[in-house]
């Protein structure tokens, strides 16, 4: 299990399904996680993939996974 902590459209989330088995993809925005769900259902791995809305600093200590990818979006917490 990898987790994508900052999701965003998706495009890593769909890398890493491509070869992992199960993918939890997190982001804070509905519409960018709209967006990485529709990305994933174009390449084919839409079902590999967990979308979770949420702020991946508050859902952290409940999770569980072999690794967690951290990429966040460039300009910190305050980018719009």
């Amino acid at each position: 299990v990898i987790i994508d902590a900052f999701t965003g459209v998706g495009g890593n989330a769909i890398q890493f399904a491509r070869t992992c088995s199960h993918v939890i993809a997190i982001d804070i925005d509905a519409s960018r996680l709209r967006l990485a769900r529709h990305n994933a259902a174009v390449y084919g791995v839409a079902d590999r993939i967990e979308f979770i809305h949420g702020d991946f600093l508050a859902l952290a200590p409940r999770l569980a996974a072999d690794v967690v990818f951290l990429s966040p979006p460039w300009g910190g917490p305050d980018y719009a």
